[in-house]
């Protein structure tokens, strides 16, 4: 069978379970992009907010945040599990 036959691609994207896979990727795609276009303007009315000078502590200390959190769930999961299994 040719794989790339119009009628078999047809086929395939009329079938159901990809017409569902479509429609829940879409919505995901579609949340994501009006989540980053809501961040950027929020983030840029912050920005005007505060100004240079706050803005800049703001996003200092967000770094550090950052930076702290990974270090300190670096060890987390497998203490996480063992306690999980230990006491259900």
């Amino acid at each position: 069978m040719n794989y790339l036959s119009k009628t078999y691609i047809q086929e395939k994207l009329k079938h159901a379970g990809f017409q569902r896979y479509l429609k829940n990727t879409s919505w995901l795609f579609f949340s994501r992009i009006v989540s980053m276009i809501v961040a950027f303007f929020v983030g840029a009315y912050v920005a005007r907010y505060l100004g240079p000078d706050l803005f800049g502590i703001l996003n200092y200390i967000i770094s550090f945040v950052g930076l702290f959190s990974v270090i300190a769930g670096l060890g987390i999961d497998g203490i996480l599990t063992r306690d999980l299994i230990r006491y259900p």
